[in-house]
């Protein structure tokens, strides 16, 4: 079978939802449960993303949290912890909770792989 149309090449949200809603700037989703999930499909997710990451580094003084070596912006990932369960699904962004503890950390990539 000789498919017609082109397959769409990325995923479009819809405007409204019913599970989630967007911040005042659209760079993350705020969902139900509290949860927020940066967009990785616009650049003020990305730069958001990237806000945070910036912000658990200083938070941990510049140190990785698995190895306590040196870590730098361009060596960092986000260590989502508790992980991420069915490929993102319950993807959680947030650094602190609504108590103010810390919720995810930032390792090197290297660092990152050995975890998981």
């Amino acid at each position: 079978m000789i498919r017609r149309r082109p397959i769409p090449r990325s995923r479009a949200f819809p405007e409204v939802s019913q599970h989630w809603k967007y911040s005042a700037d659209r760079s993350y989703r705020i969902y139900a449960d509290g949860r927020e999930v940066c967009c990785d499909e616009t650049a003020a997710g990305r730069r958001e993303y990237k806000r945070r990451l910036e912000t658990m580094i200083q938070r941990q003084n510049f140190r990785c949290s698995a190895c306590n070596r040196r870590l730098s912006l361009f060596q960092a990932t986000w260590h989502h912890d508790p992980k991420r369960k069915m490929g993102g699904a319950f993807r959680d962004d947030r650094i602190t909770d609504a108590q103010g503890n810390e919720l995810h950390a930032a390792v090197h990539w290297s660092c990152h792989l050995q975890i998981h």
